[in-house]
């Protein structure tokens, strides 16, 4: 079996949780002894030549495809004629499945172009969030910050009032026309899934609900003992939906309380300011002003490599998250557990599914700092509770289940015809 798997980046260029989960999939496949995989994913902008449809980063088994930048419609970037590079490429290729990721970089259009290139071959598409209900960054979270429940074309139109309604309604037609050629979909969480299928968008018997894949190091990650109580940690993207501000407020309430509480960023905090919006730009001014506030128990770890979050996590005791949207599957949440560390999340959307009060870390008010700032000083000196807590975490599904569950998937939809 020959599965090609797409994914709206390569996580060498950018090192997301959908990326990483798209390419540990790409990973298993390929070391699966009666499977080939090849892995194709949206280049990051300026990274290809002017004329570059298609880079080989490995010969016949992962790909760079020029990115699209159509954050609405999204169109692809590649050219589509049926003698295109891309579409030589993959002919060369000559998938038995297509497995998708994701639409933004990658484009709608394309697998209109993948139905006709390959009429016979299945299309599986796994669902990361909520952008084919929600135009604005698909986090239901409008322009104000304050959660979306259900959005219309109206309310769409308040968080994009450069955008004509008449494009608005043109998304949602093409939207629904593009999910009859998929041929099933997944989705990490039962919230998403739900979420999905109560829309009206897909019908429940279309969504298998399997879990993401954690790529072999961190699968394997073992207990390494508990560090100090009291240290904390953050990992990932810090865009202000991440809400590191948050929890930056968070640990100086606990601060200013006389709570001994030290907190680690791990990732991209001080971005270049070219190029970047008002809003980020003040987001970026906010979160540098409490950085600067908390330079006595605030560390900047910087970027990391997933293969060394075993021995990041091993450095804390608590992985804190501070979404201010219904995250799906983040999955960092598999990787705290995976390492033995509880976490502190919000107690709403994929994180409240994900982690369980009090058997897998503890729940806040989500967008509250106070809500936050208090668990951070009961956990700060709580060794006992932290203990209890690593004896009924919960172990992520297993890399061999999650493979056997998409394998499966593969099989029962190449055994239809």
């Amino acid at each position: 079996m020959r599965v090609a798997v797409f994914s709206h980046g390569h996580p060498l260029y950018s090192p997301g949780g959908g990326e990483h989960a798209a390419y540990a999939l790409f990973q298993a496949l390929e070391a699966q002894g009666d499977c080939a995989a090849s892995f194709w994913a949206a280049a990051p902008a300026g990274l290809l030549d002017a004329d570059e449809q298609i880079r080989c980063l490995k010969p016949e088994r992962e790909f760079l495809l020029r990115r699209g930048d159509d954050p609405l419609l999204l169109h692809s970037a590649v050219q589509l004629f049926d003698h295109s590079p891309v579409a030589v490429q993959l002919r060369l290729w000559r998938p038995d499945v297509i497995h998708a990721h994701h639409v933004l970089g990658i484009g709608l259009d394309v697998f209109w172009a993948l139905r006709r290139w390959f009429p016979d071959v299945p299309i599986v598409y796994t669902l990361h969030e909520f952008l084919l209900l929600c135009p604005y960054h698909g986090q239901f979270l409008r322009r104000d910050g304050a959660i979306c429940d259900e959005p219309d074309l109206v309310t769409c139109a308040r968080c994009l009032p450069e955008v004509l309604v008449r494009h608005l309604q043109i998304r949602r037609g093409m939207i629904e026309e593009w999910v009859r050629l998929i041929d099933r979909f997944i989705s990490p969480s039962h919230q998403l899934a739900a979420m999905i299928c109560d829309s009206g968008l897909l019908a429940s018997d279309r969504v298998d609900v399997i879990d993401n894949l954690l790529p072999a190091s961190i699968a394997a990650a073992s207990d390494r003992g508990l560090p100090a109580v009291n240290r904390f940690a953050i990992f990932g993207n810090l865009s202000r939906p991440k809400g590191l501000d948050l929890v930056l407020k968070a640990v100086l309430l606990a601060r200013e309380q006389g709570a001994s509480v030290h907190l680690t960023i791990f990732g991209p905090v001080k971005q270049r300011r070219e190029g970047l919006s008002a809003d980020q730009d003040r987001y970026q001014d906010l979160v540098n002003s409490l950085l600067s506030s908390l330079s006595d128990c605030v560390t900047v770890s910087g970027v990391y490599r997933q293969q060394e979050i075993p021995e990041l996590m091993a450095s804390v005791a608590w992985v804190v998250m501070g979404s201010r949207w219904r995250e799906n599957a983040p999955v960092v949440i598999e990787e705290a557990l995976a390492c033995g560390r509880p976490l502190i999340v919000p107690g709403f959307g994929g994180m409240a599914e994900k982690v369980r009060d009090g058997l897998d870390g503890l729940h806040y008010r989500s967008g509250s700092a106070l809500s936050l700032a208090e668990l951070l000083i009961r956990c700060s000196s709580d060794t006992a509770g932290w203990s209890r807590l690593s004896q009924t975490l919960r172990q992520p599904t297993s890399s061999e289940k999650v493979l056997e569950a998409h394998c499966n998937l593969y099989a029962q939809l190449l055994s239809r015809d």
